[in-house]
């Protein structure tokens, strides 16, 4: 989701699970700061205008499509934002009560955004409309960037909504890695991602 910044002149594409409230935590960036999304829950000029201004430095993070989705998965499992994600949390501790049967039940979480494609939040008509992508796994690196490209003082990032966990490469056999490895196959292409990176 795009949250706009005039003050120093940005707008931040938030795709979850990619250390997105680290970064609205050092802007202070509150709902309000929020221009929406498209029915689709991606962007849009439509809902947010300030895409098309030349003038507003936009970004986004993406991040490894193995760990992301470990990420989501043990973010929900353990009751992500309660008044919103209670029913997925139900869904994984009753319906699929392992990693293995959540992820090959796409049925189920490809509808949740969690698990979008990330291209799809950075994209209008096929077209990527930030004017970088910084990389969840060069987090403070590629923030410094950010920071130098709208004039705003290098701090270090804060560690926000993190989930605890083991090694994402632990949670997959062979038979599951090329499962995810199909089904964000445009991301990983894309982003250079391989597994264990």
């Amino acid at each position: 989701m795009p949250f706009v910044n005039h003050k120093n002149n940005f707008v931040f594409v938030h795709i979850p699970k990619c250390g997105g409230r680290s970064v609205k935590k050092v802007f202070d960036l509150k709902l309000h700061d929020h221009r929406g999304l498209s029915e689709l829950g991606f962007i849009s000029t439509d809902y947010c205008p300030e895409l098309a201004e030349d003038n507003l430095f936009k970004f986004a993070f993406v991040r490894n499509p193995w760990d992301r989705f470990v990420s989501a998965y043990e973010y929900l499992k353990r009751g992500g934002i309660p008044i919103y994600d209670r029913p997925k949390t139900l869904a994984i501790k009753k319906e699929y009560p392992t990693f293995k049967e959540f992820l090959m039940a796409k049925h189920v979480w490809e509808k949740w955004i969690f698990f979008h494609s990330q291209l799809d939040f950075i994209t209008v008509d096929g077209s990527v409309e930030t004017d970088f992508v910084g990389r969840f796994e060069n987090f403070q690196n590629d923030f410094n960037f950010v920071c130098d490209q709208i004039n705003y003082p290098r701090v270090k990032l804060p560690h926000v909504n993190a989930t605890k966990h083991a090694h994402y490469t632990e949670y997959y056999d062979d038979q599951l890695m090329k499962f995810i490895g199909r089904s964000f196959e445009k991301d990983i292409d894309t982003f250079k991602y391989r597994f264990g990176d």
